[in-house]
């Protein structure tokens, strides 16, 4: 029985340590990101776009762990986006007892955004600089699929 044990006890934390595949960007999205334009205000988002996430500015208060501070603040706080008419690409961080850095694609499908792509890592790309090398596949930043998780 203890030898039992010992073998599932291994094979979960073979399981566990196995590393998740890093996110790949879809190929539409990463020809379409040239033509983003920076974003550094939530305000200066799509109106849909802020509705959906509801995030503070940079370097504004916000909720970043899973220990509510002001219930009126949000638990999301912009770092860069870039827009254009068509596409959005949000990368932010997400607070709770996760702490996470993400980036959110929209795509304007009609008169709806709709997220078309996301992804979560441990460290923030910085700036629009680094949000574009890494939709264009230059940055060594790691990120993974987080579906609909956002």
């Amino acid at each position: 029985m203890k030898s039992v044990l010992v073998c599932v006890c291994v094979l979960l934390g073979l399981v566990a340590s196995t590393p998740l595949p890093a996110a790949v960007v879809p190929e539409q999205i990463r020809s379409d990101a040239s033509a983003l334009a920076p974003i550094v205000r939530t305000a200066d988002l799509p109106p849909a776009v802020q509705k959906k996430l509801l995030m503070a500015d940079p370097g504004k208060p916000w909720n970043a762990t899973d220990s509510i501070i002001d219930p009126t603040l949000p638990g999301r706080r912009l770092i860069v986006a870039g827009c254009d008419a068509r596409l959005c690409v949000v990368h932010y961080e997400r607070g709770g007892i996760a702490f996470s850095y993400r980036i959110l694609a929209m795509r304007l499908y009609g008169d709806a955004w709709t997220p078309v792509w996301s992804v979560y890592g441990t460290k923030s790309l910085g700036n629009f600089a680094g949000l574009r090398a890494y939709l264009a596949g230059t940055a060594s930043a790691v990120f993974w699929p987080a579906g609909d998780d956002y």
